[in-house]
């Protein structure tokens, strides 16, 4: 028997055949990067309400070169503390649009990683999905969500330069001003301008941070897993299809016996591209036939449609 005709066909898979660990891994990084941009979030806000609403980055420090006592006033309350510090005045920013621009991105971050994270528990684990459901078919937020992640992870990167440059650049003038050379907890006590009881200004500024490297490398993990996906179309798999001249009866029935795998076709998918490549055969009712193989595929499994003709 010759073969007429072979071509092949992307198609979904069951979602059965997709691995869970696609969604769970998905889901586990946004929960991740979520949690560390609201812990970004609320530190780095602690931060500018710790120091009267004023904006922790690109202060300016200025330290004269005697060592004194001085009494510092806060801007929405006012203490008389001794700080055994040389005399130093903080010059804050006027704008403050790069505070603005942080906190605002590690909320969004937050946001939409809870928005992500209800996605991908809605849709199935992948692959075509099931006939009843609010999503059906993962694969169609894979592309969404990696355009979005590669452009968000450009904007958590410049926040997370402008947090950590600032907030260290701040830390070491405070530290100077203590005659330290490292950035340390002694800061805290300059809490003591704003409150009346001491804070940890130093921890603070090291939770912001790691915080924000950590929901950076979530939203980059995340890009690169999503690749992956693609890359190894985890979603779809290979369709195969021949069409054979069979011959008569006696010929299709001795097929039939030296190929106990071959099994009369039930995939709607596949029916619908064999209607389209060969409508006449259809029209003629001929017999279809699926087989299983696993010599060639993206995932070394393919299915082969044959129609006798």
């Amino acid at each position: 028997m010759a073969i007429l005709d072979t071509y092949y066909r992307l198609i979904e898979k069951k979602p059965e055949r997709v691995s869970k660990i696609w969604q769970e891994i998905h889901v586990l990084l946004f929960i991740i990067g979520g949690v560390s941009s609201f812990s970004s979030a609320y530190t780095f806000s602690g931060l500018i309400n710790l120091f009267d609403g004023n904006c922790p980055i690109d202060v300016k420090l200025i330290i004269d070169n005697s060592t004194t006592n001085i009494t510092s006033i806060g801007r929405k309350k006012s203490y008389d503390v001794e700080l055994p510090v040389k005399n130093a005045e903080i010059e804050w920013p006027i704008r403050e649009t790069w505070c603005n621009f942080c906190t605002t991105a590690f909320v969004l971050s937050f946001i939409y990683c809870a928005f992500w994270i209800t996605l991908f528990m809605l849709c199935p684990k992948g692959g075509g999905g099931h006939k009843v459901g609010i999503l059906q078919q993962a694969w169609k937020i894979v592309f969404p969500t990696l355009i979005f992640s590669l452009l968000f992870i450009i904007i958590m990167l410049i926040a997370l330069f402008k947090v950590k440059n600032g907030l260290y650049s701040f830390c070491y003038q405070l530290a100077a001003s203590l005659l330290y050379e490292e950035c340390s907890s002694q800061i805290d006590i300059y809490s003591l301008s704003f409150s009346q009881k001491e804070q940890s200004i130093f921890l603070y500024i090291q939770i912001c941070i790691y915080s924000a490297y950590v929901s950076c490398l979530c939203w980059i993990a995340q890009m690169i897993m999503l690749i992956i996906r693609i890359l190894f179309v985890v979603d779809f798999t290979v369709l195969k299809i021949s069409l054979i001249e069979g011959g008569d009866k006696h010929d299709q029935q001795k097929v039939d016996r030296n190929s106990p795998e071959l099994k009369p076709l039930t995939s709607p998918e596949g029916v619908q591209i064999f209607q389209k490549k060969c409508p006449s055969q259809m029209e003629q009712g001929t017999k279809l036939y699926q087989i299983h193989s696993s010599s060639v595929s993206l995932e070394s499994e393919e299915d082969t449609l044959e129609s006798r003709v």
